[in-house]
């Protein structure tokens, strides 16, 4: 009984203690002020006294719109060794309307008993008229005041900030490689916080290809009208004029944050950026947007000289030209390498492959391209290399012809003209049987083998030969094969000349392979190369699709094709087209992260491509 008595008032001292704790604590709700106009601002905290609080609710703010909130702090005083403790739940709301409203009670749980709030009462009356005028007024000049402000900015921004365009030359015959450079020149003291491109260049009539700068960065300096400004590299660019006449290179657009420091309002004098670089006083700062804009240039492109030569293949630079062969004897049917490599300075990659002129009894499959090509101020420099596998199917001693590879010279302003060796192969008869027809051959069997006389008395008696049915399969199977044969030489000849329409309905599948190469490049860490195949998986697929070569894809174009191909929703998804791609051009360069994460570019460039092509697949069934 003694113990159970000793538990009993455990208990009791327990609850005491507790009940103690939440009746000291203190939970009380104030506003400031309780009493004010439409319109106005007011502060109401909720405040409590505890240690141990949680599970703070606020009431319903009916009649007031909250600006901001909630805020909470907390405060701790220590008195006499006895460490006390109380937190606060701020808003701030504004009147909506005249009356007098209650706030309701908060809700909050002190040492998990819940406690409340005591109800504020708040009295609102009309708005003052000439407060409100005074307001505006203030509102107005403070308005004033920041747009000079602004106008002041920009006009500091411009004196030391500013971007320039050149190119190599002025004057290009057509195919000839342009360097064009945009380059962005800041005063050493102005605080430039972040760079941005919200448009890029588009270079309607040139074949473009970017070269790369890796990240912008303050590399040099240069003194300009008595001023040291730093340089730094913003886009460089190979151009190759793929039209004739005056050509514009486009400006580059930036956008720019600059920070700088201001006077304070006692301080203020004529300007709000008295001595803004070295003032000790200039304690305010505020950052600025700034959009730049470089000029552009214009390149006035001259034609080729006419006739062009019939060996041409749009070759324009200094080249060297090499023919070699694997092997000069071998059998009937045994296939043989030719390669043409094509080596020097110009316009490399849009170098077409020299033809060949092989014996008829011979055949040839399309080359295989391989090239090594660096991007330069000077042109694309490097080597180009063509293989073509032909097959012999025929025995004899043959020669392929020389081959000629023409190049126009802009530098001498004429065509140059390189002839290869003759190739003497010696063709041994092989294994198998010969595809080809060797026309020796045809006339040795003109000459041994007589016309068989129909006037034979040979006949064997009983025999059926037209109608048995080892007959008919033999004369069967290679009627078949014959007709086999041709259907399927001519689907191929059908898929060879509607090319463009194969690879138009394979679009997505190209573009699909692409975004996979552009993943495992980002995989293998190898940013750049990531975004290089993402550019090229967007550009080959609007290629293909529309049947256009990239040099021709320029921004119109691709708004004009997807609208006439799908009307307003074609539209849409061009402009996002022709954004992702200007994004990919500025990510290679950009500052990491200014385009977003690599992870969402290729999905968005990926659902660019899936959107159209259930567009399109919507208007097929319509």
């Amino acid at each position: 009984m003694n113990s159970l008595s000793n538990k009993f008032a455990f208990f009791i001292l327990v609850f005491l203690a507790g009940m103690q704790s939440v009746f000291a604590a203190n939970f009380k709700a104030s506003a400031n002020p309780n009493r004010l106009e439409v319109g106005q601002q007011l502060q109401i905290t909720f405040e409590v006294n505890s240690t141990n609080v949680s599970g703070f609710k606020a009431p319903v703010f009916r009649n007031f719109s909250v600006l901001a909130g909630p805020s909470q702090s907390s405060y701790t005083q220590i008195i006499n060794n006895r460490v006390s403790q109380s937190y606060s739940y701020s808003y701030v709301l504004k009147a909506e309307k005249e009356g007098t409203f209650t706030i309701p009670p908060a809700d909050i749980k002190v040492d998990g008993n819940l406690m409340h709030s005591n109800s504020v009462q708040i009295t609102v009356t009309k708005a003052d008229p000439n407060r409100l005028a005074a307001e505006k007024k203030k509102k107005d000049e403070q308005d004033k005041a920041n747009k000079d402000l602004d106008k002041q900015a920009k006009e500091i921004i411009a004196k030391n900030l500013f971007m320039r365009l050149s190119v190599n030359k002025n004057s290009a015959y057509k195919g000839e490689p342009v360097y064009a450079s945009y380059k962005l020149y800041v005063h050493p003291e102005l605080n430039l916080l972040n760079i941005a491109a919200p448009k890029m260049p588009v270079y309607n009539g040139f074949w473009s290809q970017e070269i790369d700068i890796s990240q912008i960065a303050f590399t040099s300096t240069e003194t300009i009208n008595g001023t040291r400004y730093k340089v730094a590299d913003l886009k460089k660019v190979l151009l190759i004029p793929q039209q004739t006449g005056n050509l514009v290179v486009e400006p580059l657009e930036m956008e720019f944050t600059v920070r700088l420091r201001t006077q304070s309002n006692s301080r203020r004098r004529g300007s709000f950026f008295d001595d803004f670089f070295d003032d000790p006083f200039a304690s305010n700062y505020k950052d600025f947007k700034y959009n730049g804009k470089s000029a552009s240039a214009k390149v006035n492109v001259k034609p080729l000289p006419e006739p062009l030569p019939t060996e041409f293949g749009n070759a324009v630079g200094d080249y060297k030209f090499t023919t070699t062969i694997d092997k000069t004897k071998l059998k009937t049917n045994e296939p043989v390498s030719l390669r043409m490599k094509i080596s020097g300075i110009g316009n490399l990659k849009l170098v077409q492959a020299p033809l060949i002129n092989l014996p008829t009894d011979f055949e040839q499959f399309e080359p295989k391209i391989n090239d090594k090509i660096a991007m330069s101020a000077a042109g694309m420099s490097g080597e180009k290399d063509f293989e073509y596998i032909i097959i012999p199917r025929s025995a004899g001693k043959f020669t392929i012809p020389c081959a000629k590879f023409v190049y126009f010279d802009y530098e001498k302003g004429k065509y140059i003209t390189l002839n290869s060796d003759d190739i003497q192969i010696e063709v041994e008869k092989g294994l198998y049987a010969n595809y080809g027809t060797n026309l020796q051959d045809v006339a040795l069997l003109n000459s041994d083998i007589r016309f068989i006389k129909p006037e034979s008395d040979f006949w064997q008696i009983g025999s059926h030969t037209l109608t048995s049915p080892y007959f008919i399969i033999a004369i069967l199977i290679p009627l078949g094969a014959f007709i086999f044969l041709i259907l399927y030489k001519r689907r191929k000849e059908e898929r060879r000349d509607n090319i463009g329409v194969y690879n138009a309905k394979n679009a997505a599948k190209y573009a699909k392979k692409r975004f996979a190469y552009a993943r495992k490049e980002l995989e293998n860490g190898n940013p750049d190369a990531f975004y290089t195949e993402a550019h090229k998986a967007m550009l080959e697929y609007l290629g293909f699709k529309f049947e256009m070569p990239a040099a021709e894809l320029t921004k119109e174009n691709i708004l004009r094709l997807m609208s006439e191909k799908a009307g307003d929703d074609g539209t849409a998804t061009a402009e996002l087209a022709t954004d992702y791609i200007a994004k990919c051009e500025f990510a290679r360069y950009a500052p990491s992260g200014a385009v977003g994460s690599p992870q969402e570019l290729l999905a968005e460039g990926e659902n660019i491509i899936i959107n159209f092509e259930q567009i399109l697949a919507k208007g097929r069934k319509a």
